[in-house]
């Protein structure tokens, strides 16, 4: 969904179809590396978005209440809850 609340926006943009057409302008050689790292740091910023995302339902949720008043467990379930998050993350492996 997120995705698709991007796309509409890109297809109307002046600035996106302005580099849409330098791109083809390019010779074969240098496109294909331009698009390829232009994807791939397109993809990292939407991977920090979710790890800021996530982290922050880890922070709301996880709350004394929740641990039924044991600082220890909710202490305890934010670490796991935060190296499973970073585990999950491409990089990570």
């Amino acid at each position: 969904m997120a995705l698709g609340l991007l796309r509409l926006p890109a297809y109307r943009s002046r600035l996106v179809r302005r580099c849409g057409t330098a791109m083809l302008l390019q010779p074969p050689t240098r496109r294909y590396p331009i698009l390829s790292a232009g994807s791939a740091l397109f993809g990292i910023i939407l991977n920090i978005g979710v790890l800021n995302l996530f982290a922050g339902m880890i922070e709301k949720s996880n709350t004394l209440a929740a641990a039924q008043g044991r600082a220890w467990v909710r202490q305890a379930r934010q670490r796991r809850m935060m190296l499973a998050l970073l585990r999950g993350f491409p990089w990570h492996r």
